[in-house]
Parts: C-alpha cells; structure tokens; sequence
C-alpha cells in the first residue's frame, strides 16, 4: 500500500503503468467492480479475529499472475499468499471481471458502436473502416511434445495465435486464439468463425462517401499477408507514387 495505493506512494504514475500494465485508474476501478460483485474481494476477519488478505492484495496477485505469467508458487514470497489461495484468487478475479464486462466487450459492435467507430476513423482519414485486424504469438513454453509440430510455424517454436479487431482506443470487440494447425494471420482467418461471413462478401452495412463516390460495405485494415477481400485493406508495401505513400504512411 505504501509503494503504490496510500498518498505520497514510494512509486509515482509511470512505475505503476510500468509495473502493472494499466494506469492507476484503471485499476482503481478494477478494484471496485470486483468488490461490488463479489464478496469473495471484501477484506473479512480469519477465525482468530485478524484481517485477512485485502481487495488489493487480492486484485494485485491476480493482475501479476497475468501480466508477467508468474507461477502461483512465487506469489506466497512477494505477497504472502499460499499456491491456492493464488489460484483460487485468478479464478474469482477472470470469472468477475468476465461478469461485469461481458455485455460491453464480449459482443460484435452495434449500430451505436459502428457509427462511432466511422466517425473517428473518418476523423483519421478512412472512412468506412470499423477496426484494425491482426495476429499475434504467444511462446507456449510447456507445449507438450506431441502438440508442438502442430503449433509451430516459422520460428520452429510453439506458439499460440491471437487474431484480434481493435479500434482506435484499444477497444478489442474480437479476439480468437487459433487452434492446432494454425500458425499465422492466413491459416488463423481460414479457422475463424467470425470472419466467415467476411468470405461470403457480407460487412456491417454502412453508408459512406469517398471522392464523391457511396459505399455501403464498412472494411477491416490488416497486413499484406491477408487475402485480398473487398472487406480488408492492407497497406502498400513498396509504394510508388505520393498517394500511395501519404495512404501507406497514415
């Protein structure tokens, strides 16, 4: 509490986006989604009448164990809490973030989001584009032996695959992880049942104007190494001119 939470912390602002990956506000409020949901985040007495672990002890180890992969074990020297207490602090803490925010961020966007995801990206010079979709790997370390030729690509390790959509503001309305056989943004996207419906030619229905002339189908930015869809934009590798350049560059 002295390092970060209590006034005139050890730690300024920028040690505790470092150390935590959010900003102090955003676990702050964190914090009290939690507690307001579920009791198991309320400080309580023990048996023997002390205080047991508090809210943000409990919200701290769950957030370490996530953002640095840290095993349940380490947790008991740094913050005092036991293996399973860890663990069973990790599931209470996914479980009720999951309850409190599945209805904002677990969905596709609605009419509601769409327009305000054109207005910016209009604002930012594209208009008619609703998110920005790519790939990302994750090191399995502890893939077992017999799953690893089936989860490894070019790096020769195993790796999980993430696709994900996000908007300007990080706001990722899908994610996928890919499923054995799937090591890149192409193979991922043949898997993905989100986008099925992006290889029949089907988008949010939009209306939108680009040097005078109207669409109506919104599309994804994404890589070279995506097909080339009416639905997903991808940038010019080897531009030739200043209008390629200026669109490549923004």
């Amino acid at each position: 509490m002295n390092n970060y939470f209590n006034s005139n912390s050890v730690y300024i602002e920028e040690d505790f986006r470092c150390r935590f990956r959010m900003r102090r506000y955003v676990f702050e409020r964190l914090l009290h989604d939690v507690q307001q949901v579920n009791p198991y985040f309320r400080q309580k007495l023990d048996r023997a009448g002390r205080p047991g672990f508090s809210p943000h002890q409990k919200v701290t180890v769950a957030l370490r164990m996530m953002a640095y992969g840290s095993p349940a074990d380490s947790m008991d020297e740094t913050h005092g809490m036991s293996e399973s207490t860890c663990l069973d602090t990790l599931q209470q803490f996914c479980d009720t973030i999951f309850q409190v925010h599945k209805d904002e961020y677990l969905r596709k966007p609605n009419q509601e989001d769409l327009n305000r995801l054109i207005r910016k990206a209009e604002d930012r010079g594209f208009p008619g584009m609703i998110g920005s979709l790519d790939c990302m790997h994750w090191d399995w370390k502890n893939c077992p032996n017999g799953w690893q030729g089936g989860f490894s690509g070019r790096s020769r390790k195993p790796t999980v695959v993430l696709e994900a959509v996000a908007s300007y503001d990080t706001w990722i309305w899908h994610a996928f992880f890919g499923v054995l056989g799937s090591q890149n943004d192409i193979t991922v996207l043949g898997r993905l049942p989100f986008f099925n419906n992006l290889m029949e030619g089907k988008a949010p229905q939009l209306h939108y104007y680009i040097k005078n002339r109207q669409y109506n189908m919104g599309y994804y930015l994404a890589d070279d190494i995506y097909p080339k869809w009416a639905t997903l934009v991808q940038a010019i590798p080897n531009p030739r001119n200043d209008t390629e350049k200026l669109f490549t560059l923004h």
